[in-house]
């Protein structure tokens, strides 16, 4: 029997629950979906090579390793 396969995960994650801070997530491409943008395809050697990410989960370490702040307001 043969299994074609013409898709595969769009996410790995990994998740210590003994150690959340210890999670790792990978995207085959980047976190944006703007071509332009820097993230837009800087996971994808990491992916391909079956490494991962450090999963940031404490307010802490996103606010220490943030690059930009986006505030989004609901119209009124």
């Amino acid at each position: 029997v043969n299994f074609d396969v013409f898709s595969g995960p769009s996410m790995r994650i990994g998740i210590d629950f003994a150690d959340v801070a210890a999670s790792e997530s990978i995207l085959p491409t980047g976190q944006s979906g703007n071509a332009f943008s820097p993230f837009y395809d800087n996971q994808a050697a990491l992916y391909h090579a079956g490494e991962f990410r450090k999963q940031r989960m404490d307010r802490e370490d996103i606010e220490a390793h943030q690059t930009a702040v986006a505030h989004l307001r609901a119209k009124k």
